[in-house]
């Protein structure tokens, strides 16, 4: 995700050291620089740049502080309409999406291999104006060996629930799934902040690869890497550009000869 940006009133609102519902008043009444989603209807995602901010507190509230109800194009270069548009539109499922992704792989030896810890957190996000389901899972390979320690998910700060070292929901061939409580995710006007987190352990051979497929299109990608001496391992890496559903990152390992 920019970090540069301000998503949703409470957030604008903290960043001029003011209550959410008074920075959508100073949209109305003293053209604070917030700007909608286009497209997205009366409920559209709303969002500032702290480039605009930073003018309008100072008093310079020149052609950057445009009013919310205003249609002008979002800056290229931040997280804006065609993002969205590209996450809203690589299928009919896909109203969910995911901002800073953060994971953590921690490698280190065992008698025949290595184990992995792993552990994910990250912020879910409604794309639309209509409330959508979700249900958290994770998968586990056989070739894996493995376990999930944890699945947790957040609201506002507040767990609604805690699952610690679940039984797996379903068993496949080649793989089971661990599940969450079905949730329902609200538009971006409920300002609501949705946390996803969890882990596991897996067992692989000294010498190997393991990758992450994305299930849902993500902004903002963090991947931190740790092994123990005497091992080599994909160094840690960040992409805080969009991923899209269907892409896959790679860490791999091997042990110095």
């Amino acid at each position: 995700m920019n970090e540069e940006v301000c998503w949703g009133w409470d957030a604008i609102g903290a960043y001029i050291g003011k209550h959410g519902r008074t920075a959508m008043k100073y949209a109305r009444t003293r053209r604070l620089p917030a700007h909608k989603m286009p497209g997205g209807g009366p409920k559209a995602p709303v969002y500032a740049t702290k480039r605009d901010l930073d003018a309008w507190l100072s008093g310079d509230e020149r052609g950057s502080a445009r009013r919310t109800t205003g249609h002008a194009k979002p800056p290229t270069n931040e997280i804006a309409a065609p993002v969205l548009s590209r996450i809203l539109g690589i299928g009919q499922e896909t109203k969910l999406y995911r901002r800073n992704y953060v994971m953590h792989f921690n490698l280190s030896p065992t008698f025949r291999g290595v184990e992995v810890k792993l552990s994910y957190g990250f912020e879910l996000c409604n794309g639309t104006d209509a409330t959508e389901p979700f249900v958290q899972e994770l998968t586990v390979d056989d070739g894996d060996h493995g376990f999930v320690a944890s699945m947790s998910f957040l609201v506002n700060g507040k767990p609604v629930y805690v699952l610690r070292r679940p039984t797996p929901a379903k068993t496949h061939i080649g793989y089971v799934s661990y599940q969450g409580p079905k949730q329902r995710i609200e538009p971006p006007a409920a300002l609501k902040v949705y946390v996803c987190r969890a882990s596991w352990v897996i067992h692989r051979g000294p010498n190997d690869i393991w990758y992450n497929h994305m299930i849902l299109p993500t902004v903002g990608v963090k991947i931190e890497t740790k092994a123990m001496p005497g091992f080599e391992i994909t160094r840690s890496f960040s992409l805080p550009g969009l991923v899209m559903k269907g892409e896959h990152l790679d860490v791999a390992w091997r042990k110095r000869s």
